[in-house]
């Protein structure tokens, strides 16, 4: 065996892509949540009243910020380790398809 073709390397590169949209897209719903929670956590509120200048009261909520950054965290956490991990898992079989099995005696 020794050497594999192209196209048995184009499937796994094909199939490499395949794993890692599909993380990127499991590890970015993450993210967005972790990111739509920070957001969440701060309001702003404008009162106007004629001749006046404007009025400006913020709320922060530091517990659900708090709470946003680590969900957003884990969700870039998910994508990176995935990518690695599904790397790793499809070169391990390429190369365990590329080395002849040795006989057992």
């Amino acid at each position: 065996m020794g050497e594999i073709s192209r196209v048995t390397a184009f499937g796994y590169a094909f199939r490499y892509v395949i794993y890692v949209i599909f993380w990127l897209i499991i590890g970015g719903i993450i993210f967005v949540i972790g990111l739509f929670t920070i957001m969440g956590s701060t309001r702003i509120r404008y009162e106007y009243e004629f001749g006046e200048p404007p009025r400006v009261e913020t709320e922060v909520n530091f517990g659900a910020m708090i709470w946003g950054f680590i969900v957003a965290i884990i969700g870039l956490v998910i994508m990176n380790l995935a990518a690695l991990a599904v790397y790793f898992k499809l070169m391990s079989r390429l190369v365990s398809e590329s080395i002849p099995e040795i006989p057992k005696q």
